[in-house]
């Protein structure tokens, strides 16, 4: 319901900034949010905000847009500088700076946007334009721009994020007021470079996950799109991210492959959740079964929150030096079901506050992490941007089982 009244408000024929205000208390700290005069003369964050929607709604480029894209760029400018607040700080030089906003934005948006029950394809372009919000500033004067092209376009599509940066850099008085100018004027030429790469409204091209993987690993120096005669012959890992309860276990029962993960390294040591001993033995345990079912050339399922990229960047960095394939799978279930599911649970389970704690920290994979993602809503594949689709994820499936299929299917 609130996701219906939020859409309304932003389609209306002026912003009620109150009444997002109620919907997302959060958008209030905005308000008491100053900025510096150099970058935005108009004001606070708040300001900034509402002149942004502004400038999105007169863009004659977003009004050309079918509707759930429209909204998905007015709800992606409404939160692009949601956690402004949490990092803005007055510097020694009397500079105001919000380093890391963009990251933390990213997060915070996912939280709040799930609570609220905004479709999550949506919600995860709105996480990366926040994250990603400030690239088409500055991306084609990066000597490796080709490669950075490529590797954003597999985290959201180009021709919206530009609509977005638009705004962005519309919704703002600048000192000197022509240094505004000079921003547009990078974002054009972001949209003539995504344009002649053959980027502006889809991801690069790669054979499969194997050379798409290797690419990013590589930073660019090999040709993705020419299958790889060894493609076929390595094992896949499958990844699971989310928070607790969301129903990893449930999706990755259904493959028949063996599992791993801390969950089942708790059952084994019979430790209980927030234990700090055990939860030490407990991580030990799983990583050193996971680098055994790699060594030997199988594919397994790992199962744990992996909520951070620090994280899933070192897991895929140890499996893909395994030879090995990494699929992130991400998996969540509406708000109301994750609460129904998470009654109950027992003391290896863990407790309501921390639960959402890990929703405030909640960090999704996205487009350029691993050889692939593939994310499941309420038990269900769904056509996030550049993830896999149920029959890419089959293929993988099907690829894992046939080559390194482990007949026990239990822990080595």
């Amino acid at each position: 319901m609130n996701d219906q009244r939020l859409r309304a408000l932003l389609f209306a024929p002026t912003i009620d900034w109150r009444a997002l205000c109620e919907i997302i208390p959060d958008l209030s700290k905005l308000d008491a949010t100053p900025q510096y005069f150099v970058h935005h003369a108009e004001g606070d964050v708040g300001i900034h905000t509402r002149m942004c929607l502004d400038e999105m709604r007169n863009d004659l480029r977003w009004q050309a847009l079918p509707s759930d894209e429209q909204y998905a760029c007015l709800l992606a400018i409404l939160m692009h500088d949601i956690a402004k607040p949490q990092k803005t700080i007055t510097e020694d030089d009397g500079r105001i700076t919000s380093k890391g906003h963009s990251a933390a934005g990213n997060t915070q948006a996912r939280g709040i946007l799930w609570k609220i029950g905004v479709d999550p394809v949506i919600r995860e372009f709105v996480c990366r334009v926040a994250h990603y919000h400030q690239l088409p500033f500055y991306l084609t004067t990066n000597p490796r721009y080709e490669y950075e092209f490529r590797k954003l376009s597999l985290v959201l599509p180009l021709r919206l994020l530009s609509i977005c940066s638009r705004a962005d850099a519309s919704g703002r008085r600048t000192t000197p007021p022509e240094t505004r100018q000079l921003t547009l004027d990078a974002i054009d030429i972001f949209g003539m470079f995504a344009e002649e790469l053959g980027l502006w409204d889809k991801p690069m091209v790669h054979a499969g996950v194997s050379e798409r993987g290797l690419y990013l690993e590589k930073r660019g120096e090999i040709d993705p799109s020419y299958p790889w005669p060894a493609a076929n012959k390595r094992g896949v890992a499958f990844v699971m991210c989310g928070p607790a309860g969301m129903g990893k276990s449930t999706v990755a029962s259904k493959w028949g492959l063996p599992i791993i993960g801390l969950d089942w390294a708790r059952e084994e040591l019979e430790a209980g959740y927030g234990d700090k001993k055990g939860e030490g033995q407990s991580k030990q345990l799983a990583q050193a079964e996971l680098k055994a079912y790699l060594g030997k050339g199988s594919s397994v399922v790992f199962d744990a929150t992996n909520l951070e990229k620090d994280k899933r960047d070192r897991l895929c960095e140890t499996i893909n030096g395994y030879m090995a394939d990494c699929i992130f799978v991400h998996v969540e279930a509406p708000h109301d079901t994750w609460l129904a599911q998470n009654k109950g649970r027992g003391d290896r389970s863990p407790s309501s506050k921390t639960l959402y704690n890990m929703i405030d920290r909640w960090g999704a994979p996205i487009g350029d992490e691993g050889n692939a993602q593939v994310y499941y809503n309420d038990g269900k594949i769904i056509p996030v941007w550049g993830a896999l689709d149920d029959e890419k994820m089959n293929e993988q499936l099907v690829r894992a089982k046939r080559i390194f299929d482990n007949p026990l299917g239990k822990p080595i």
